[in-house]
């Protein structure tokens, strides 16, 4: 990860052909804003962000707190449609220190690059 005054941490992780979920990203500490830069994708691969509390600890996938809206019951993951793509999709706090992204089908003969931007 490399430190950038204005932006806090960007780590750049790679996902490869073939595979659906990114290695281990560590946050460092709590911050007030998560967003990921999306490249270019394959149509139909949506992305998913999973999160753990302690570093090889059991991903699971992040969700919104249940009745943020009225009415609303259900929790929704923080996840991009795969329609979005070149872009920069902001996310609430993380809960996490440990994230991981996941890709709901796996790309072939090509890898993605990703950029998580922290920021408080």
């Amino acid at each position: 990860m490399t430190q950038y005054g204005y932006a806090g941490t960007i780590a750049t992780m790679a996902i490869d052909s073939g595979a659906t979920l990114s290695s281990e990203i560590d946050l460092g500490k709590p911050w007030a804003l998560l967003s990921l830069r999306i490249p270019t994708m394959t149509s139909g691969t949506d992305i998913y962000i999973q999160g753990a509390g302690t570093s090889g600890g059991n991903f699971d996938r992040i969700y919104t707190a249940a009745g943020d809206s009225v009415g609303d019951s259900t929790p929704e993951a923080w996840f991009v449609d795969s329609a979005t793509c070149q872009a920069i999709v902001p996310f609430a706090k993380p809960p996490t220190r440990y994230i991981k992204i996941e890709l709901s089908t796996a790309m072939t003969a090509t890898s993605a690059i990703f950029e998580v931007i922290c920021s408080d």
